[in-house]
């Protein structure tokens, strides 16, 4: 098996999971006021969807945006990876692709997988909620093996338009129902910087 092939409901029970649906669980995180060229970007995303049957957007291309957005907009020192492999343990099947991946780290190789894990992704956001969760429980265990004291993992489940966020706590998976727009660009960005600020900020 690979991430992939996970569904939600496999992981439950092979990782002994709780899940917790939560409305509104970032509601109190504050809005992040994003640059123009963000803002740009995102209006010329939205045109083409409106066009969706004479174009296709690129749903990884405006995701990819608004995670480097994340980054410039945040003090601290993080890697994003694109596509990379995250192999941690094959047998329990938690290996593959990641989409995404957010790293406490300036380093050019993953060595804390802190934070975020981020499937972009063109069908129904539901579906990819195993692929997520698994990418996350590998996150949590490499962070134990390598002694990252890391005690929150996010994810979170885009196809573009809309961003689904998570949250991994020792065997609780929270998942907020409320799903953000992305013309909402600015809670977007607002629950990405704060997971990564609140993560550094517990290392220290």
């Amino acid at each position: 098996m690979a991430y992939r092939d996970f569904t939600l409901s496999e992981l439950v029970k092979i990782f002994n999971l709780n899940i917790n649906q939560t409305k509104g669980l970032f509601a109190a995180v504050d809005e992040v006021e994003c640059s123009e060229y963000l803002k740009f970007s995102v209006e010329e995303y939205l045109a083409f969807t409106q066009e969706i049957h004479l174009h296709k957007p690129n749903h990884k291309l405006v995701t990819y945006s608004v995670l480097m957005e994340a980054k410039y907009q945040v003090e601290t020192q993080i890697s994003l990876f694109s596509e990379v492999n995250f192999n941690v343990d094959s047998e329990m099947g938690l290996k593959g692709t990641c989409d995404f991946l957010i790293s406490l780290s300036s380093e050019e190789f993953i060595s804390n997988p802190a934070i975020i894990i981020v499937q972009s992704k063109n069908e129904n956001l539901n579906h990819w909620l195993g692929q997520c969760v698994a990418q996350m429980l590998a996150a949590q265990l490499f962070n134990e093996w390598e002694n990252n004291d890391i005690k929150t993992i996010y994810g979170v489940v885009t196809n573009g338009t809309v961003w689904k966020f998570m949250k991994l706590v020792a065997q609780v998976i929270y998942i907020d129902v409320t799903a953000y727009h992305i013309s909402y660009v600015e809670k977007v960005l607002g629950i990405l910087s704060s997971a990564i600020t609140h993560t550094a900020v517990l290392l220290k």
